[in-house]
């Protein structure tokens, strides 16, 4: 077999070119955590961090009078929920559409930490290893730390089931402290993986080949997030094709004082949702053309 040490340069450069990609698919391997990392297992399970990881999506928001009991508390939770289902899977999602070469999201393999608003963000994600699935033909496929899977069929159902496994304890930990509905974040769950996988194939050009992949992902038999309405959208306007996630859960925002639906809201009439992103299509070229 290959050393680790070999696994480790094979999944160090993919995600050194995720990062290079963009800056929010970075996943550093992080063998022992400073201060300021926690283990994902130990901030899912510690009633204390929850409550600070809460507190922190609060301030960041500006969410007035914020305690786990008050009005605004389901509208916290879906926040947290909301981006920690975005920058957990991000560079899993991209390593997947762009080499085939997938970490491991247990829970026991990543670390967190907590952002200020001015780093951008609101959570980083580490790895502890580089135990990652691979396709036989890639080059680090004999490695100790690689899982070997036949086809991309299953490599998407392996990491379909790690991010499943993962988020399912932080749901469950979420529902009890703030009554948040289980259904629901799965939903915002399912929004954001379908997002990010539109988001990415759109960045390396593959948009097509990503939306087909984004439901596949979702859509999958037995998966807590195959009850959403995520979808996509494209609408044709000035006879350019735009693509959009359509969301199929809601993260509230619209509770907040001053909130609005996003335009992409489930809870938005299909009609009206059509007509906010033809008027936010043709407003970003008018800009255009005037510069």
């Amino acid at each position: 077999m290959i050393a680790d040490a070999a696994a480790d340069i094979a999944l160090t450069a993919t995600l050194a070119r995720l990062e290079r990609l963009a800056p929010t698919l970075g996943a550093p391997l992080i063998e022992r955590p400073t201060d300021g990392w926690m283990a994902a297992r130990d901030w899912i399970s510690d009633r204390r961090r929850l409550d600070d990881a809460l507190a922190h999506i609060a301030a960041t928001y500006r969410v007035p009078d914020w305690q786990p009991t008050t009005r605004y508390r389901h509208v916290v939770a879906a926040f947290l929920i909301n981006s920690y289902a975005w920058f957990l899977p991000a560079a899993a999602i991209a390593a997947y559409l762009t080499e085939k070469r997938v970490p491991d999201l247990d829970p026991d393999n990543v670390v967190v930490r907590l952002r200020s608003p001015d780093e951008g963000g609101l959570f980083e994600i580490g790895l502890l290893s580089s135990r990652m699935a691979v396709l036989p033909d890639d080059p680090a496929a004999g490695a100790a730390e690689a899982t070997v899977l036949h086809d991309t069929v299953q490599l998407r159902a392996w990491l379909r089931r790690r991010i499943e496994a993962h988020m399912a304890p932080l749901i469950e930990a979420v529902h009890r402290h703030t009554g948040f509905s289980r259904r629901a974040q799965w939903n915002l769950v399912a929004d954001d993986c379908a997002a990010l996988f539109l988001w990415i194939g759109q960045r390396i050009g593959a948009e097509e080949r990503a939306c087909v992949e984004g439901r596949a992902f979702v859509g999958a038999a037995g998966s807590p997030m195959q009850a959403s309405r995520t979808a996509y959208i494209t609408l044709d306007v000035g006879g350019q094709r735009h693509t959009f996630r359509k969301r199929g859960g809601c993260c509230l925002y619209y509770r907040l004082p001053g909130g609005q639906h996003c335009s992409t809201c489930a809870l938005l009439p299909a009609q009206e949702r059509e007509q906010r992103l033809r008027a936010s299509i043709t407003s970003t070229q008018e800009n255009k053309h005037e510069e």
